[in-house]
This record gives C-alpha cells, sequence and structure tokens, in this order.
C-alpha cells in the first residue's frame, strides 16, 4: 500500500530529528568523556548544581571571569552570583535534571530543546505551506544548518531555550491558542536579560501583518522592551557591575577611544607634512591614552604590556609592539 506523501514527509522528519539528537548526544558524550567540555558547560553545571545546594546562579567559573577579577585584580569569589553577568532565570528550570543525570543533564537538555524546536517548526510550516514536502524541507533544512548544529553539538549555552520559546509563541499565534502564547511570551525574556528584544521583532511583525490583534502586539513589544529595560538597569547591577564596568566597555569601549582620538586632531597635524606611521601612531595613542597624554612621567610609570595592548587594539601599534603585547 502506497503512503501519503503527508506520511511520508512525516516519517522523513522524525528521522532526521533522531538522527540529529543521536548524533548530537553522542558527540557530546564523547566531550565529555575525553574532558574537552568547554568552560561553558562548567560554568552552566556549576551554576545548576549550586541552585541544588541552596544557592542559585553562584559561580566560581563565572567569578573568574568577572570584572571584580579582571579588572580590579581580585580573587574569584565563592559567593559571585551570575546574574550580573547574564540575567538567566528560566535556568532553575534543569536544576532537578542534574540531580537526576549529574554531568549528562546539559546534553541531554540542549540537544533535547533543539530537537524538540524543530519538530515544533515543522508543525508551523506544516500549517502554512500546502506541500507537505516543502515543510519537511523547512524542518529538515533547520537540523542541518550550521547555524544550529555547532552550538547545539560543539557547547552549551543558555540561548539553547530560544528556538523552542520562539517557534511556540508563533504557533500560538497562528493557531490562536492564547494560552500558548502567554506562557511563550513570558518565558522568552526569561532566557537572558536580551532575548526580549525579539518581543519587540514580534509585534512589529504583527503590526505590518495586521493579521492579530493590536493590543497584542502592543501588549508584546511593552512586555520585551520593559524586561530588557528593568533588567540591565536595575536588576543585573544589584548583583555585579559585570554590565557596565565590563560587557559595556568590551562591546563599545572602542567607539569611545576613537571618538577621543577624533576629538583632539592637533596632536597629529603639528608636521608640515604627513607624520610617519610610528609619530601618528603615538599622538593617536596619547589621545585615547591618560597614561600617555599626561607626560613622559607617567608613560614611564606605566605598564609597557598595558600601553602596547592600548595601542595594538586602536590599530596603531608596529607589528613588534603588537606582538609582544599579546604574550
Amino acid at each position: 500500500m502506497k503512503r501519503s506523501p503527508e506520511a511520508d514527509s512525516q516519517r522523513t522528519v522524525l528521522l532526521a530529528a533522531a538522527v540529529f539528537a543521536v548524533v548530537g548526544l553522542l558527540l557530546q558524550w564523547w566531550r565529555l568523556q575525553v574532558l574537552t567540555a568547554s568552560y561553558d558547560q562548567g560554568i552552566f553545571l556549576q551554576v545548576l548544581w549550586s541552585g541544588l545546594q541552596g544557592h542559585p546562579f553562584e559561580s566560581t567559573l563565572s567569578s573568574q571571569l568577572s570584572t571584580n577579577v579582571i579588572h580590579a585584580g581580585e580573587l574569584p569569589a565563592v559567593g559571585y552570583h551570575r546574574l550580573g553577568q547574564h540575567f538567566t532565570p528560566i535556568l532553575l528550570l534543569w536544576s532537578p535534571l542534574v540531580a537526576v543525570f549529574g554531568i549528562w543533564a546539559l546534553p541531554l537538555v540542549q540537544v533535547g530543546l533543539i530537537t524538540a524546536a524543530g519538530l515544533v517548526l515543522h508543525r508551523l510550516a506544516r500549517n502554512t505551506l500546502v506541500d507537505p514536502r516543502l515543510a519537511a524541507f523547512v524542518a529538515c533544512s533547520f537540523y542541518a544548518a550550521n547555524a544550529v548544529i555547532g552550538p547545539t553539538w560543539g557547547n552549551f549555552t543558555d540561548l539553547c531555550q530560544l528556538p523552542l520559546a520562539f517557534f511556540l509563541l508563533m504557533l500560538g499565534l497562528q493557531r490562536q491558542r492564547w494560552w500558548l502564547v502567554a506562557v511563550a511570551a513570558v518565558a522568552l525574556p526569561l532566557i537572558r536579560e536580551d532575548t526580549g528584544v525579539l518581543l519587540v521583532g514580534i509585534a512589529l511583525w504583527m503590526v505590518v501583518r495586521r493579521q492579530h490583534p493590536l493590543g497584542l502586539a502592543m501588549a508584546l513589544g511593552g512586555l520585551g522592551i520593559g524586561w530588557v529595560l528593568l533588567v540591565t538597569n536595575l536588576l543585573m547591577p544589584i548583583f555585579s557591575d559585570d554590565n557596565s564596568r565590563r560587557f559595556m566597555v568590551e562591546n563599545f569601549g572602542q567607539y569611545h577611544r576613537r571618538c577621543r582620538a577624533s576629538q583632539q586632531p592637533g596632536r597629529t597635524e603639528q608636521r608640515s607634512g604627513p607624520a610617519p606611521a610610528g609619530a601618528q601612531g603615538a599622538g593617536l595613542a596619547a589621545a585615547g591614552n591618560p597614561a600617555l597624554s599626561a607626560g613622559p612621567g607617567a608613560a614611564a610609570d606605566a605598564d609597557p604590556l598595558d600601553l602596547a595592548g592600548q595601542l595594538a587594539a586602536d590599530g596603531l601599534a608596529p607589528d613588534g609592539l603588537a606582538a609582544r603585547s599579546g604574550q
């Protein structure tokens, strides 16, 4: 008896999901056995285990990456809360699995969530596309995408919860299952401090499509942007200064240095002709580095590797100096 295209497509998607899950779990098992698990896996496992011990979100591994250690030179703290680096309260849902499966909980969570996300995506595509084979191709392409395979098989990230929450929200909107919309809309911003931005994007899409109530779109957009502002400005600073002193500097500090250098052009235009590369680099570096602009005495007292690192970061250091600063 010949099977229908619908049944064949469903079978293809289930087979792709099974292959993705089995291969992913095997690779994660191999990485744990040969001690090549990533630093992130250690952080998340420690965070979840600390929660079981009554100390939620505490992690000495995260403390090693905090601004107190990197910039202030302090020792890692036992009671450091990771919520100051990334606000991820929904991770507490997976703490019981750590008690049951130990180190194998993280691979099960991540591979399981991504596999389930692909199945929900297939349901979305099946409800939209007429040809079931096209819906199957969409789901299979999800499992075969490099942007999905790389993070899922090679590391553990709290964003592994994001595709499933997003697809469930879209499925709820598509099928007008408002309870599913409510659950997914609440869960999505709890994944990380910046994931509420996705709710804003969905709200804009709803306004453009005009197929959903405007009030619902406004509510989703307000929830998303309001949560991002609340978390980043009020909640995260309660636990640490990493958001303002580390992440803002790492992500946007180069623009501040370049702006300061461009606002002091006189230091590079004192010669009648073009300045040599070394002199021009020193002038721009002095504009962006207080130790150099304060005078010869201050520069002599400064750490030469720090000065070289500043020059290298701005792309102004000679090759030899940049090479020594990276050692």
